[in-house]
């Protein structure tokens, strides 16, 4: 069926991200869109650099959320800034995304990866199993959740497309960036 097609990639990808065992960090340069935000909720600390900007565009390319987005995003930002942001599709600037818990910290111009390396250094210090025992008590069902939800979400895309019809290519790389 049309869900299965659009997941086979994504699918194994998403299985690794949620039952990850040991910290994910992340550090963001430039701009984050679609699922280069999406996987940044699967991480456990994100650091951004003052001058990136985060988007979800979903609604304005005609499809809804993906990667267990829907689920994950209210879960780091709450339920509010989660619907403002899906459902506008405007983007997150760094103290935005600090300020609504989408990002642990915002980092000067060129040193977002640095930062998030030095944060990664700090983690790697404590012991391993005490890291890895309280990251799954902190992500406690949410592999199976993120399942669930990705399958929802891909319902929903098949579903769309068939009342919308497929969004062309050109669309989606207008919004991507930022000229639409």
């Amino acid at each position: 069926n049309g869900s299965a097609e659009l997941g086979a990639g994504f699918d194994p990808l998403l299985v690794a991200l949620a039952g990850f065992p040991k910290p994910l960090l992340a550090a963001v340069n430039g701009v984050a869109v679609g699922f280069g935000a999406t996987i940044l909720l699967h991480c456990d600390v994100v650091v951004v650099d003052e001058e990136a900007r985060i988007r979800l565009p979903f609604v304005a390319l005609g499809t809804c959320a993906e990667a267990a987005s829907s689920w994950l995003l209210p879960q780091r930002v709450g339920l509010q800034q989660a619907s403002w942001t899906i459902l506008s599709g405007e983007p997150l600037d760094a103290d935005a995304a600090v300020a609504t818990g989408f990002a642990l910290a915002k980092a000067p111009a060129g040193r977002a990866l640095a930062d998030a390396l030095e944060l990664g250094h700090k983690l790697a210090a404590q012991p391993l199993p005490a890291l890895m025992a309280n990251k799954r008590l902190l992500r406690h069902g949410w592999a199976e959740t993120i399942d669930e939800v990705w399958r929802r979400e891909k319902d929903a895309m098949v579903g769309m497309a068939k009342e919308l019809g497929p969004v062309s290519y050109t669309h989606l790389r207008a919004h991507e960036t930022g000229r639409n």
